[in-house]
């Protein structure tokens, strides 16, 4: 994993979307945030930055495993679950951050160990679906090619 912040800060009434998400995926992959599309660019949807992502990701033998933490746990509960059930392991959380737009950040143990963000607005509640997401990178070869989403009970 290789710290990095994002290009682009989040200020769509002026026509630029901001590119944590891509940053993110760039710093756990230890690539430089401009080899990495810009998922989320021109407000795309989620489905088409999904979308995206499981292409460019499968072009590089990934795909990733995601699981869903409902909004009413504390973000502390969440780090602490999968460091648990994964120690050592990076994993991107997604949920709403100070600015009050959908966040990504790297977790590792318990904690963040790096926000993308140009002014680390961490991660305070759930993303705006109500939810908040884990993902960790997993070969391709061992998913169907899909990539593979469950709800955590977060208990």
């Amino acid at each position: 994993m290789t710290p990095r912040k994002q290009i682009f800060r989040h200020d769509p009434d002026n026509g630029v979307w901001g590119d944590c998400y891509r940053t993110a995926w760039a710093c756990l992959l230890d690539l430089e945030p401009k080899e990495v599309p810009h998922f989320c660019d021109q407000g795309r949807g989620d489905k088409e930055s999904d979308r995206l992502l499981k292409e460019w990701l499968a072009a590089r033998g990934l795909t990733y495993f995601r699981v869903l933490f409902g909004g009413d746990l504390e973000v502390q509960k969440i780090l602490d679950t999968v460091m648990l059930c994964n120690p050592g392991t990076f994993a991107l959380l997604s949920g709403e951050s100070r600015n009050g737009t959908n966040h990504i950040v790297i977790i590792r143990d318990g904690e963040i160990v790096h926000d993308p963000a140009q002014d680390d607005s961490g991660i305070t509640g759930p993303c705006d679906n109500g939810y908040f997401e884990v993902m960790v990178p997993v070969p391709l070869a061992i998913s169907s090619g899909a990539a593979t989403s469950v709800q955590g009970s977060g208990s």
